[in-house]
């Protein structure tokens, strides 16, 4: 076990240190080198209560970007900012060692799942924390450091996931619902992670009171992560293109079409071969 984490390690390392050596481009500059709400402590607060997009260089440029409220990363970028100034080498190492730390949770996640298929299990979990890591999607979270945003989110994620399984009581929620909100602060697409506990707590228990009370944590951590969706509504309301407030209804409406268009897609992917033609 500990050969293959290191051996994942190696892997990780060989593939991500090339870009190391990687500059500032595109949203960097927006959101770290020219940001004076990450680079002066005394205008920290600010940064933290507005949306992501609110930056000294540009202006409030939320209203293009559905104002993405992270404080985590906002934070994450004044503290990186305090240790690396300007060089932006810092922030890429950084990056590497958040992947490098969610691959080996994952690993580890993976192979409490699979335990119970021996080597055969510990094979499989290996492989699958390799997918992990060198999916085509991760090069530009690790490498560009606005993509930080879904390491800082995994790795939260990840932190709670192993809460969930090796603690217990009033501890296991404490760092759950903390791992969580910390999560949906890094990146919205958090939010349902208590769902997947309930379904957790369901597949892998039988009936009685520990699935009851599996599902009885999911529901406490569900309110504690809807707790903090609510406050984050009220600092950086979603916006529609023409700028004004979509407000709470006008988000539910969005997100309920959005899982109808996913579920559409699974039941039937395919485009439909006969397109109804409207007269003009």
């Amino acid at each position: 076990m500990r050969t293959l984490a290191f051996l994942l390690g190696a892997l990780v390392l060989l593939v991500y240190v090339p870009g190391l050596d990687g500059e500032f481009v595109y949203d960097d500059h927006h959101l770290i080198e020219t940001n004076a709400y990450v680079r002066d402590p005394g205008r920290l607060g600010e940064a933290l209560t507005h949306d992501l997009w609110h930056v000294s260089s540009g202006g409030d440029m939320g209203t293009s970007l559905n104002r993405y409220y992270r404080p985590v990363v906002t934070l994450a970028y004044a503290l990186q900012f305090r240790a690396f100034g300007e060089g932006p080498f810092g922030y890429h190492a950084v990056s590497l060692g958040l992947h490098l730390a969610c691959v080996l949770l994952a690993f580890f996640w993976l192979l409490r799942r699979l335990r119970g298929f021996g080597d055969t299990g510990l094979l499989g979990a290996a492989v699958g924390a390799a997918l992990f890591a060198l999916h085509p999607s991760r090069p530009e979270s690790v490498s560009w450091i606005s993509g930080s945003t879904d390491l800082w989110m995994a790795l939260f994620a990840l932190l709670g996931l192993t809460a969930w399984d090796r603690l217990r009581g009033a501890r296991r929620l404490a760092w759950m619902s903390a791992a969580f909100v910390l999560a949906f602060l890094s990146k919205e697409a958090a939010l349902p992670l208590p769902l997947l506990l309930a379904a957790d707590a369901w597949l892998r228990s039988e009936a009685g009171d520990e699935r009851r009370r599996g599902l009885r944590e999911a529901g406490i951590v569900a309110a504690v992560v809807f707790g903090a969706f609510v406050v984050r509504l009220g600092l950086a309301p979603p916006v529609v293109g023409d700028g004004s407030s979509e407000g709470l209804l006008g988000v539910a409406a969005r997100v309920l079409a959005s899982l109808g268009a996913y579920a559409g897609r699974i039941a039937w992917p395919w485009p439909p071969s006969i397109l109804p033609v409207c007269a003009t």
